[in-house]
C-alpha cells in the first residue's frame, strides 16, 4: 500500500513537471516567432527605405534608423526571455 502512494505521488510530480515544461517550451517558441516577425517587418522597411533613397546620405539614414531598431528590438526580445526565466 506504501508503495502505491509513493508512486502515486512520483506519477502525479512528475506530470505537473512535464506540463510546465510544455508551457515554457510554448512560452520560448512564441517569443521567438514573435521576434522574427518583427525582424522581417523592419527588414522590408529598411529595403524601402533603401529603394527610395536618392544619395548617400539617405542611404547612411536608413542604415542608422536600422540598426537603431534592430538594437530596440534585441533589447525588448532579451527583457521578455529574462521575464520568461525569472518567472518560472
Amino acid at each position: 500500500m506504501k508503495s502505491i502512494k509513493i508512486a502515486l505521488i512520483v506519477l502525479l510530480f512528475g506530470t505537473t513537471i512535464l506540463s510546465a515544461n510544455a508551457n515554457k517550451f510554448t512560452d520560448k517558441k512564441e517569443i521567438a516567432l514573435n521576434h522574427l516577425i518583427k525582424k522581417i517587418e523592419l527588414l522590408n522597411i529598411y529595403k524601402s527605405c533603401i529603394n527610395s533613397s536618392t544619395s548617400t546620405k539617405d542611404m547612411k539614414s536608413c542604415q542608422q534608423t536600422f540598426k537603431g531598431s534592430r538594437k530596440l528590438l534585441r533589447a525588448k526580445t532579451k527583457a521578455k526571455r529574462e521575464a520568461l526565466k525569472s518567472s518560472k
